[in-house]
């Protein structure tokens, strides 16, 4: 008997699971929770969901929601390949090494069907040293700068990692020149050095290795904001489907996680993916990575009971007083967490007439949550 709908925080994330892989008396329940298809679409799951209830033969009112979300996601989809390749052109003609990453990479790599991974954006990752040059490439060619202005510039410089644009098309391009504040200094260039040549992405593209896309992945669940969803987690079990040989693939995905001093995040996120999916890749990851773990990262991970909710500021706090390698180092990260840039502030109210002491007090208060006013742009 199908069952009542009930609230979203009430569906057990192992049913998600076995639905995502196709079980069909989990499609059939998540279909009976999720009648009008919110739950799935902020999961991030709708599309895959309706790929497999095909697959199954499920129908209902929700399947009706997951597939009409399918639809978005392929036309979309549709549009940001064509925006990669074009970014990848301008690139490739300008003698810079780019790799895709995020959505367009794993999509059509480790997915039955790209558009069972949704994304919103051309993230592409070039080393530090040719951002000038892939910068100047691209406006050439009629990217415009998704904001402008000398506090913009100088945040990109001193701590940002990716350059903003839009495509011809209007497509949000990311261009990545290296990794976000609490990794390595060096890890964007370790991995685009690393990376394969893949001659279907054109002259410069190249690919990532499974196992950094993994440390990627796992590092980059916690950037966003508890409870984190389900569809982003999928990522790691999906790699690790997609590896030859198990064994090789946790020596690699081990290897990374330490050179870049990222046992923790990843060790988080294998726990995660393997308590949904039970691949012995992601337990094994686990396993390995929990011995690597210094005093107070440790004792965090023992008392953290649901990754999905753990606490970015805190897991970075823990690998800081555990000396990890990291880019911003400690007193940045903390005094950034009280005070934000002056690009940060510049880029939340672009085109904002007012001065820039009104936007700063309005962006803090906001930041602080005293104030509730949306900020425009880009943050």
């Amino acid at each position: 008997m199908d069952e009542p709908a009930q609230d979203v925080g009430r569906i057990d994330a192992t049913l998600w699971a076995k639905a995502l892989d196709g079980d069909p008396a989990a499609l059939r329940r998540c279909a009976a929770r999720d009648v009008d298809g919110g739950a799935a679409r902020r999961e991030r799951v709708a599309a895959a969901l309706a790929v497999e209830a095909r697959a199954a033969g499920v129908e209902g009112p929700a399947v009706d929601a997951w597939r009409s979300r399918l639809r978005e996601v392929a036309v979309h989809q549709l549009l940001l390949e064509e925006a990669l390749s074009q970014t990848g052109a301008v690139l490739g003609d300008a003698g810079v090494r780019w790799a895709p990453l995020k959505g367009l990479d794993l999509g059509p790599r480790v997915y039955p069907r790209p558009e069972a991974r949704p994304t919103s954006d051309v993230d592409v990752l070039v080393s530090g040293r040719d951002l000038d040059v892939a910068r100047r490439a691209l406006v050439e060619a009629g990217w415009s700068p998704w904001v402008s202005g000398a506090l913009a510039a100088r945040y990109l410089r001193e701590e940002g990692y990716a350059w903003q644009s839009r495509s011809p098309g209007g497509a949000l391009v990311e261009l990545h020149f290296r990794l976000w504040g609490a990794m390595a200094p060096d890890a964007g260039d370790v991995m685009i050095e690393d990376a394969a040549e893949d001659p279907a992405l054109g002259p410069g593209g190249v690919r990532l290795g499974l196992a950094d896309a993994y440390v990627l992945v796992a590092f980059h669940l916690f950037l966003d904001a508890p409870p984190r969803r389900i569809g982003s987690v999928r990522d790691l079990v999906m790699l690790s489907r997609a590896a030859s040989d198990d064994a090789a693939f946790v020596d690699a995905v081990c290897r990374r996680a330490e050179r870049l001093d990222v046992q923790l995040p990843t060790a988080l996120a294998a726990r995660w993916s393997a308590a949904l999916w039970a691949h012995p890749s992601c337990a094994e990851v686990e396993r390995r990575l929990l011995p690597s773990l210094r005093r107070f990262e440790a004792r965090w991970a023992r008392g953290l009971k649901d990754p999905r909710l753990a606490s970015y500021p805190r897991l970075t706090l823990a690998r800081h007083l555990d000396r990890r390698t990291t880019r911003h180092g400690l007193a940045r990260l903390a005094w950034r967490r009280l005070w934000a840039h002056p690009g940060i502030v510049d880029m939340a109210y672009d085109g904002d007439p007012r001065p820039f002491p009104v936007k700063r007090a309005l962006y803090q208060l906001r930041d602080w949550g005293l104030q509730r006013a949306p900020k425009k742009g880009a943050g």
